[in-house]
């Protein structure tokens, strides 16, 4: 009785309390959070959760109009980990609606490991995130994050 009452919170998202019987590993495994994972492809999160490298820059339109990404610098192994933390915690968005606010990026993030490449680019005016990956994007609201996401 108790399992099967923790199981239902746990697919609803919450969490699992040892004293009512519930498994701590079936808690574990569940890295990222059923809207989440309804907002990106199973592919861009596989490679956000298994990136081994990172580099962080700057977003700036050229003379042309053409977008650049420059001052790339690599990131730690903690910076790393704060990112990959802070991008797969749906606290950290706001999902079900769209601002009318231009998408213009001032900051990106890319993220590598052995399936592949993604890139994150930032536009802190308009609180938002997208996901590129293999010329597909996604855009998030961060709304609750934006200044988290501005100090790494």
């Amino acid at each position: 009785m108790f399992r099967g009452a923790c199981l239902s919170l746990f697919l609803l998202g919450a969490a699992c309390v040892p004293l009512v019987g519930c498994n701590e590993k079936a808690a574990e495994e569940r890295t990222v959070s059923v809207q989440l994972e309804s907002a990106l492809s199973k592919k861009s999160l596989s490679l956000i959760e298994q990136a081994q490298k990172g580099e962080v820059f700057k977003v700036v339109k050229n003379l042309n109009g053409n977008v650049e990404y420059i001052e790339a610098k690599p990131l730690s192994e903690t910076q790393l980990k704060h990112l990959k933390a802070l991008v797969l915690d749906d606290k950290n968005y706001l999902f079900g609606f769209r601002k009318r606010c231009p998408f213009i990026p001032e900051t990106g993030f890319s993220l590598s490991g052995p399936q592949g490449q993604i890139t994150l680019l930032l536009s802190h005016s308009c609180k938002q995130i997208r996901f590129v990956e293999a010329f597909r994007g996604k855009t998030l609201d961060i709304d609750p994050s934006v200044e988290k996401f501005k100090r790494i």
